[in-house]
């Protein structure tokens, strides 16, 4: 699944701000750690008073989908390639994502896009992955040793 989402950066540093420190005018958010998989795994915001390290793919994907836990921010749509929009999650589907950042004429951000990928962790089977593999006529055994290396399909029977 593909997905994109628009944050402003008042939404971002407002409830950046709330749940974890009053970091002021938000400056930058930059990746400093991907694992294996792509998945961003350390985050750097850095707001015009304080700046804050986000670890883990999990406070990334809250940080990031703000709304579900702070209502006052509005509605905060992940628009995903099937057109349908969902609101309000609670966490990106994946931190596997891209982002590009829009600046205002006065130099400060004025939105964060993020344009992401998968659903999930992204270590393991992908179950989107398997479904493509499954719709071109892959086996299973082909699907399993694709993902799993030094794996032996065996009965015990």
């Amino acid at each position: 699944m593909i997905y994109f989402s628009v944050l402003t950066a008042d939404c971002l540093s407002g409830f950046i701000s709330s749940v974890v420190s009053d970091i002021g005018e938000l400056e930058s958010i930059d990746v400093i750690e991907r694992g294996e998989g792509g998945n961003i795994m350390s985050l750097l915001v850095v707001g015009q008073k304080e700046t804050i390290l986000v670890e883990t793919e999990y406070m990334i994907r809250t940080l990031l989908a703000p709304n579900k836990l702070d209502s006052s921010l509005g509605t905060i749509e992940i628009v995903r390639e099937t057109a349908d929009n969902v609101s309000n999650m609670s966490l990106l589907p994946s931190a596997f994502f891209v982002s590009d950042t829009t600046f205002l004429k006065d130099g400060t951000i004025g939105e964060f896009t993020i344009y992401g990928g998968g659903y999930g962790h992204g270590v393991g089977m992908s179950q989107e992955g398997v479904r493509g593999m499954v719709s071109r006529g892959y086996t299973y055994e082909e699907i399993i040793e694709h993902y799993y290396n030094c794996v032996e399909i065996a009965s015990y029977l």
